[in-house]
């Protein structure tokens, strides 16, 4: 059987030329005839080759898509104020708030400041890990590095006070979470790189007197024009930080599905941001609204605000908050320090104010009532907080308690009907905050404007006075702790509530339990 290859078919030439030598014509003529058909056949069998196929042209992203487009990595039209795609799917368009555009100018500079500038930039990155470990590649609205020299000090400045603001420096794993594992999100998500740009900021905003809050600037180098500073309002990047988290976390749980493969790190990047943006708010004051009474509106009271955007975000965090367990992101929730029932009954009567509440339940609350069940497991949401500001030796669980407060709901809608005794419960909560520090500025922080509305409320209820001695007494220590009377000791918790003279009068010792007396508590 005859090959149809193309080797074979060279080698059939061969054989032609030495059958040539013998001069017979027949066989001339037979090897033409032959020569004819595997020719043919040769032809018929050479695999056809095609051409190189050219490469796809590539489909850029626009850079200034819609957040949608950018989710699902499909190039924006650009239109305004609905792009194409979100036209056709009925979607919210929503474009990301840009930073105004640098014009970079290469200019001929002097050598010394580039290799400064250069060393700062390699030294934040070395700070942060960048080189040591590969970045996941999260759902962020945008990944790059293109910062301004103000935001990179920010970053900087994170790194030396973060960690002790979000774990007090108790716990190891959450240390390292705060302090390794976040400012590695960084480098690829905007929603955490605006949360640290918030609580940061609100951060440098704490070393200003309050009153000259709006007319603090921060002068930098401009990169665009070498040895020209700019003037930025401190005050003003903070509100704009605080709303740009504000907006990118409402972005996420609008977009937000399930059963996506980065499901873990969208969840786990939303709780770092709610805490940045609750760290944020409880350092930043806001002006206060009045009603036609002249009293704060309670809905706009901040620590109120707060507690209602808690319990919305724990609300929808809830049923997805299991798939943080045993990942990085686990050490982001709250520091545990389990109190068991032996520890609950031994401190049982030994809280003054804790005793004076129950009492308070038990003469004016029908057991019948369902509020009779919510306002005993608020009180007892106090006690723990307090039994574990003792093992902690910080306030950090002090503060634990409004957020564990807001979870139920139903105390909440008590807090907004005005209800005295929630909001006798939340006024006792907010001056234990007041006194272990849990404040930044001298006046108007969400605690001290809370104790001020209770305040005028009991004026007018009670005719200018209070509704009971652990009333005015928790009232007067406030204003003891104000003028510098009271010292920084987790013992005087067992006494609150008693009479302001037995503490100024020396009838009452105390063992300092921390050295730090500073007014600012991170």
């Amino acid at each position: 059987m005859e090959s149809t290859s193309g080797a074979i078919t060279v080698s059939s030439r061969t054989s032609t030329s030495s059958s040539s030598s013998s001069g017979s014509r027949s066989s001339r003529s037979s090897r033409s005839s032959r020569s004819s058909r595997s020719s043919k056949s040769s032809k018929a069998s050479i695999p056809k080759q095609r051409p190189p196929k050219l490469p796809e042209p590539k489909h850029k992203r626009s850079k200034n898509g819609c957040l949608s487009c950018k989710k699902l990595k499909i190039k924006c039209n650009e239109g305004k104020p609905t792009c194409e795609y979100c036209r056709h799917t009925n979607k919210q368009c929503v474009y990301p708030i840009q930073a105004p555009l640098k014009v970079v100018k290469r200019k001929s500079v002097p050598k010394e400041p580039e290799i400064k500038d250069k060393d700062i930039q390699d030294d934040l990155i070395q700070d942060i890990g960048i080189n040591n470990k590969p970045l996941q590649k999260l759902n962020s609205m945008t990944i790059q590095l293109d910062v301004t020299k103000f935001e990179l000090k920010l970053l900087k400045f994170y790194l030396d006070f973060g960690t002790e603001f979000f774990t007090f420096n108790v716990n190891q794993n959450a240390m390292n979470f705060w302090g390794n594992e976040v400012p590695q999100l960084w480098c690829c998500s905007d929603l955490i790189k605006n949360s640290i740009y918030a609580v940061t900021s609100a951060r440098l905003l704490a070393n200003y007197k309050y009153d000259d809050l709006q007319n603090i600037y921060i002068e930098f180098e401009d990169e665009t024009q070498p040895r020209k500073n700019l003037k930025l309002n401190l005050s003003q990047e903070v509100s704009r930080y605080i709303n740009q988290v504000e907006e990118l976390m409402n972005l996420y749980t609008m977009t937000l599905n399930p059963d996506s493969f980065d499901i873990i790190d969208i969840v786990g990047q939303l709780y770092i941001a709610k805490k940045a943006l609750s760290g944020a708010k409880l350092i930043v004051p806001k002006p206060i609204i009045y009603d036609d009474f002249g009293l704060p509106q309670v809905e706009n009271l901040q620590i109120i605000q707060l507690m209602i955007d808690t319990n919305k975000f724990f609300k929808f965090i809830h049923p997805l908050e299991f798939k943080l367990t045993n990942t990085k992101y686990d050490h982001v929730r709250d520091i545990e320090i389990e109190i068991n029932n032996d520890e609950l009954i031994l401190s049982n009567g030994t809280f003054l104010f804790i005793q004076h509440l129950r009492d308070y339940v038990s003469r004016h609350i029908d057991p019948l009532d369902v509020s009779y069940i919510v306002y005993l497991d608020a009180i007892s949401k106090i006690e723990i907080g307090v039994l574990r500001t003792l093992n902690f030796k910080f306030p950090v669980a002090l503060f634990k308690i409004i957020i564990e407060l807001c979870i139920d709901y139903d105390f909440l809608q008590l807090l907004l009907k005005k209800d005295q005794l929630s909001l006798k419960i939340l006024n006792y909560v907010c001056i234990l905050n007041f006194i272990y520090h849990y404040k930044i500025f001298q006046k108007n922080l969400m605690h001290d404007e809370f104790i001020k509305f209770y305040e005028q409320i009991s004026i007018q209820k009670f005719q200018g006075g209070w509704e009971d001695e652990i009333d005015k007494n928790f009232h007067d220590m406030t204003k003891a702790k104000i003028k510098g009377l009271l010292p920084y000791d987790f013992n005087l918790i067992y006494y609150l509530g008693k009479p302001i003279n037995e503490f100024l009068n020396g009838d009452m010792g105390f063992i300092s339990e921390i050295k730090s007396n500073s007014d600012v508590f991170f």
